[in-house]
């Protein structure tokens, strides 16, 4: 079978979903399949620091020119997705026809590439999705959910979702959103929860030393550092957590904010207006100094935004587990993180605009070391049992597979 995979990311990149691509990717090669990636050139982060060259001698990486603009404004983001999209469009087209193309939400709509295919060359399409669209605009404010361009990409959406095989959704919130929506009378979508995971062997083989600056915050033992690594995007709500940060009268309790994102700036801001001495900001680090730093830490910050539920699903959460990190979340219930701390009780889970118990329970954990070790144990086991690549991937790759030996889900649905 020969599969093509379209994300504008992939390894050596440092993105999240570059690192799924590249998994699901192996993991289909190990099963004698072809597989071929349709990446852009520009990287995730500006400020991340140079990695080698991912060396897959099965998976064939081919990486389509972008202007590398960043997201300084909407024009920017707009040029570099663009640039992409049509890109990916002529090396999709000018290649082999595959059997099966898999589609991520990098850049949004990425898609309609998958389904214009299929309408030509009868590919099947399999939609990962990582964030929901329009319904991640709507949730940060950009568009009104009851406006003429929600109402239009609404419309776009279930055009596409009826040509599309197979739909992958991150935890049941996601699922749930899109069900509300998109479907009706003898409308269902092909949906299917299967979460994001972590490499059991990525922190491990990569371990390595904290980068120089770093090194201060974690030479006191007793230093109790939270850490918030990756994006802060408008998706992400940390008011709670500076309230919180003022509050605290023990002076152990250390914010470090490793990553970048639309927020960045306005993060630092806040924090020098709040006069915050205990706040530390860091750019992306690489793979080795990550595995230090996870190992360093004694605590790990997810938020979210109410209005995020069941459009974002926080992936570094997995991340977070593998390293035996407990977590600290802040943002509204039935989401993957509170699920996951619900189910092993590996964290904490509280609620925006508490900023009282945050604070108490920050200083609750840093004052109670057999507490933190057992949270360090259940988050390694979650991790063992719920989100190790060992326990998803399989999911992944047979769903794949079974377009492959049973044609055409798109048809099956409407001979239904």
């Amino acid at each position: 079978m020969r599969v093509t995979i379209l994300n504008r990311y992939y390894p050596p990149d440092l993105a999240p979903t570059g690192r799924l691509a590249s998994d699901l990717a192996e993991e289909l090669v190990r099963r004698g399949h072809g597989v071929s990636v349709i990446a852009g050139s520009d990287g995730y982060a500006p400020t991340q620091p140079a990695e080698p060259e991912a060396a897959s001698q099965h998976v064939d990486v081919v990486r389509t020119w972008t202007p590398r603009l960043g997201r300084r404004n909407v024009l920017t983001t707009l040029l570099d997705f663009s640039a992409y999209l049509l890109g990916a469009a002529y090396l999709l087209f000018r290649r082999s026809r595959p059997d099966v193309v898999i589609v991520l939400t990098t850049p949004p709509w990425l898609v309609s590439l998958a389904v214009l295919n299929r309408m030509l060359r009868g590919s099947r399409v399999i939609l990962w999705n990582m964030d929901l669209y329009p319904e991640v605009l709507e949730a940060v404010g950009a568009i009104s959910p009851d406006g003429v361009i929600s109402r239009a990409l609404q419309w776009y959406n279930r055009r596409l979702f009826a040509r599309v095989d197979e739909i992958v959704c991150l935890d049941e919130a996601m699922r749930e959103r899109l069900r509300e929506r998109y479907e009706g009378p003898g409308n269902q979508l092909p949906l299917r929860v299967i979460p994001n995971w972590e490499s059991a062997g990525r922190l491990q083989s990569t371990a390595g030393e904290l980068d120089a600056e770093l090194k201060p915050l974690f030479a006191d033992p007793s230093q109790f550092v939270v850490l918030y690594l990756g994006n802060a995007g408008r998706g992400h709500e940390f008011e709670s957590v500076f309230e919180a940060a003022g509050r605290l009268t023990d002076k152990k309790i250390t914010f470090l904010f490793v990553g970048g994102g639309q927020r960045r700036l306005q993060l630092e801001k806040a924090v020098r207006q709040a006069r915050l001495d205990n706040f530390h900001f860091h750019d992306y680090v690489s793979t080795s100094c990550l595995s230090a730093l996870l190992q360093s830490a004694a605590l790990a910050l997810i938020t979210l935004r109410e209005s995020a539920r069941g459009v974002m699903s926080p992936s570094k959460l997995y991340t977070y587990l593998a390293a035996g990190l407990p977590v600290l979340y802040i943002g509204p219930v039935r989401t993957n993180v509170d699920e996951a701390i619900a189910r092993f009780g590996c964290g904490r889970s509280l609620r925006n605009g508490d900023v009282a118990k945050v604070a108490s329970t920050l200083t609750e954990l840093h004052s109670d070391p057999r507490e933190c070790e057992r949270l360090q144990a259940a988050s390694r086991l979650a991790y063992r049992d719920g989100y190790c690549d060992t326990q998803i991937l399989p999911q992944l790759a047979s769903l794949v597979e079974s377009l492959a030996d049973t044609g055409s889900h798109v048809e099956n649905r409407r001979a239904a």
